[in-house]
């Protein structure tokens, strides 16, 4: 039963005894089931005219009672429903929609989009099942390179490196705005974590520089101070 305050339309028909037999439609992002939001969803009877039908108005959604789903920036992933979509809005602000067939549709994330992001989408049911408008959300958290370990001793700065997916890491120090050591690059086949080595002599302050570049995306950017 849908998980939320269902409001009966005067326009449709709603028998109580049906009411245990109806299913809200499904959608799932990756492996994770969306938040079901507001709608009017209908029922049609095969064979015969009569149509039971629910409206759902739901509080608006919060990051915090929504499971994050981990992402890359720039990662496509897959939406599907449980029932046929004749059209799909939505995400706009974080990534492109692409159809797939009846029940499917690709979300490409933008390159720049990184950290926790409430997204959310608009699907009209085109039957024979369900017919009708129902909102669903989620909660993206992308993540890019992460330094979990960072060290300085002298002129070696030594760092470790966490990717969430197939990419590559360049990284080099800059110091008073300008960089100061060689660039060093790594290759990632797929998630995962790598050393660093870098060496500098320049006096002043000191931040070590990632840009995490993955296929298909724009690079990712990332500064993060050293310490003497």
């Amino acid at each position: 039963m849908v998980g939320f305050a269902l409001v009966v339309t005067a326009l449709l028909a709603f028998p109580t005894a049906a009411h245990a037999q109806l299913e809200w439609p499904e959608a799932r992002m990756g492996d994770q089931v969306l938040s079901r939001g507001s709608g009017c969803i209908a029922w049609p009877t095969p064979g015969t005219t009569a149509v039971t039908g629910l409206c759902g108005d739901a509080p608006a959604p919060n990051l915090r009672d929504l499971p994050p789903l981990p992402a890359a920036p720039g990662a496509t992933l897959t939406l599907r429903f449980s029932d046929p979509v004749e059209r799909l809005t939505g995400g706009e602000n974080a990534g492109t929609l692409t159809r797939l067939d009846a029940t499917s549709w690709t979300y490409t994330l933008a390159p720049t989009v990184v950290g926790p992001n409430l997204i959310g989408f608009w699907a009209k049911f085109a039957g024979p099942r369900v017919t009708g408008d129902a909102a669903f959300n989620g909660h993206l958290a992308v993540t890019s390179q992460t330094v979990i370990d960072l060290r300085r001793t002298g002129s070696v700065v030594r760092a470790r490196m966490r990717v969430p997916a197939r990419g590559t890491i360049r990284a080099y120090v800059r110091v008073n705005g300008k960089r100061r050591s060689a660039v060093v690059t790594r290759a990632f086949s797929a998630a995962g974590e790598r050393r660093l080595r870098l060496t500098v002599r320049h006096p002043g302050t000191a931040w070590l520089v990632t840009q995490y570049t993955f296929p298909g995306a724009k690079s990712v950017e990332v500064s993060q101070r050293l310490n003497a």
